[in-house]
């Protein structure tokens, strides 16, 4: 386990997120610890996704507060660019720009920021190319790369700016399943590495594997949480149950 004994680096008091009617992120609390790989599983529909983009304030909460590195994350345009230098984002369809090579792709956050010079973020992308396989493809256009080598582009793109902390919104729901071990290879790394994640996915084996912890949601609240094997399989919660019976169930 990468957990380190001091302070979380994020906070969640009882965050809630709507959308009209619909309360998507019902009064949600946890903390994230540093080096912590946090994974968050749960039917569609069910706000995980909602709850992450809250996290990095993709989607402005309705109440609540979330503290990052002991400082609450406030909807300030200053502050928000200076709290997504540290906490990056990884999407299910990527988010590429279309229109720039992978180096600038790599390298337009942090020369723009004024994080690094460019000969550094530079150096620094193909660094982080290298790592993932993908040196050659430093001058390649996203429309020339697959989706498994989009994928890793874009956690490389998170990577550069030298996050405290990554979030994967369902980074291989957009990937043939054949795609998918590529993009986990790296994930896996970073756990490795003790980088801060917190991953919405579908893939359980892979979070029963490395995760930390799991978070278990439903109809937006915060059902369970414990290690995998707590939730997977000693949950008294028929939900629960129901839920990664029918997961196991389509794979046969």
């Amino acid at each position: 386990m990468n957990c380190q004994s001091s302070a979380p680096l994020f906070e969640i008091r009882n965050v809630v997120k709507r959308f009209g009617s619909v309360t998507a992120v019902d009064n949600v609390s946890f903390d994230i610890p540093r080096g912590e790989a946090l994974f968050i599983v749960g039917a569609s529909g069910s706000g995980k996704s909602t709850l992450l983009r809250c996290l990095n304030f993709l989607e402005t909460p309705d109440s609540g507060s979330i503290r990052f590195n002991g400082t609450e994350v406030i909807r300030q345009e200053k502050f928000l660019d200076q709290y997504r230098a540290q906490v990056g984002m990884v999407f299910q369809h990527f988010n590429l720009f279309p229109h720039l090579t992978v180096r600038k792709n790599i390298t337009l956050a942090p020369v723009l920021t004024g994080k690094m010079k460019e000969d550094e973020a530079d150096e620094t992308a193909k660094n982080l190319l290298a790592r993932v396989g993908l040196t050659d493809k430093i001058e390649a256009y996203p429309e020339q790369l697959s989706g498994r080598q989009k994928q890793r582009i874009a956690i490389v793109r998170a990577l550069a700016m030298r996050p405290a902390a990554l979030l994967f919104d369902e980074p291989t729901s957009a990937l043939d399943p054949e795609m998918v071990g590529e993009v986990l290879s790296v994930m896996r790394d970073l756990i490795q590495d003790g980088i801060t994640m917190a991953v919405v996915t579908h893939e359980i084996d892979f979070a029963c594997d490395i995760a930390d912890r799991m978070i278990f949601m439903d109809n937006g609240r915060i059902r369970m949480q414990g290690t995998p094997d707590e939730v997977v399989h000693h949950s008294n919660d028929s939900r629960i149950t129901e839920f990664f019976t029918r997961l196991a169930d389509k794979k046969h």
